[in-house]
């Protein structure tokens, strides 16, 4: 195991221990929500700095494929690494001196995944890291109380895209896109094809969520809500097929179908079980 296998799975058992810890440890459902949300909130900022402008490079080994490998290092990164520091902060309600040091902490991780060659920088800087991070943890903090409170109904219809966003992309657009290479995008914004499906993919991802977020907010009966939902991101993925924007091998319809059932079914039961009853009435 070379030290970019090392480093990167480390990282994994790392975040993964303090989001079960957290969990566990406070007992406190709330939390598997607000972990989505973070999820889908970091999303939006890395799409840009990651997959449009370039801004760093994951040097994860797990690949052949360069950009396989660098959008690995992102979902280890912030779908799970962040997102998880960010839950056991507002789990535990940390101070901000305890937030500056967690910060502290992460800078010096990018510090050394640099100096092992694990991990680039382009524009970016570590005075960047340290700005977005504590500007992320002081965000999750806030966005806790609101799950449990239900703020206005903008910010909570946001919150549901933030949510329905990460299952997209975790349960759908990087298994199938990125490790099983079952599904490609075409846009032709770029001369490598890799990069060209990476860009695009969260871009459906996001739609989606929009999509979904306006069916549950504006059909009262859950059960249509959930069929017009499966029923649109099926007929979204036949309109860019049949455009040209999208390759899928190896799964056919119904897969697809299977796996927005299985992407509805998850956030439904985040709603119906966890979330307060206020939210499906955004």
């Amino acid at each position: 195991m070379n030290w970019a296998d090392f480093c990167y799975t480390g990282l994994i058992f790392m975040s993964v221990s303090a989001l079960f810890y957290t969990i566990i440890r406070t007992k406190d459902k709330f939390l598997i929500p607000l972990f989505f949300l973070t999820v889908g909130m970091i999303f939006f900022g890395e799409y840009l700095v990651l997959f449009v402008f370039e801004g760093y490079i994951y040097k994860v080994d797990y690949f052949k494929e360069f950009y396989y490998n660098n959008y690995t290092g992102h979902i280890i990164s912030n779908a799970l690494s962040l997102p998880a520091t960010a839950v056991l902060v507002a789990g535990f309600s940390l101070k901000f001196r305890h937030i500056l040091g967690i910060t502290l902490f992460f800078v010096g991780v990018e510090w050394l995944f640099l100096k092992l060659d694990i991990y680039e920088h382009r524009w970016w800087n570590l005075s960047f890291t340290a700005i977005a991070l504590i500007s992320l943890f002081v965000i999750v903090k806030k966005w806790y109380g609101y799950i449990k409170a239900p703020a206005s109904p903008l910010l909570m219809g946001f919150g549901y895209v933030c949510i329905l966003f990460s299952l997209h992309i975790l349960l759908r657009e990087f298994p199938l896109g990125v490790v099983l290479n079952k599904i490609k995008y075409s846009p032709g914004w770029f001369e490598n094809p890799l990069r060209d499906s990476g860009v695009f993919y969260p871009l459906v991802g996001v739609t989606k969520s929009f999509i979904d977020t306006f069916f549950l907010r504006y059909v009262n009966n859950r059960y249509l809500a959930v069929v017009l939902m499966v029923s649109t991101s099926v007929l979204l993925d036949i309109l860019l097929k049949s455009l040209n924007l999208m390759i899928f091998e190896g799964i056919g319809i119904l897969g697809l179908i299977i796996i927005e059932v299985l992407i509805i079914c998850v956030f439904v039961l985040i709603e119906e079980f966890i979330l307060v009853k206020k939210l499906s009435k955004l």
